[in-house]
């Protein structure tokens, strides 16, 4: 059962993670959003 599991588990991560994506999108839109609110 716990191999069942565990394969189940390891098949759903395909590389990174969409949250850390999305993390990382929004970080340097706000980075740019400062730099450009920041150059005014």
């Amino acid at each position: 059962m716990a191999k069942a599991a565990t394969a189940k588990a390891d098949g759903t991560h395909h590389g990174v993670s969409p949250f850390v994506i999305l993390a990382v999108t929004a970080g340097l839109v706000r980075g740019a959003g400062s730099l450009l609110v920041y150059t005014r």
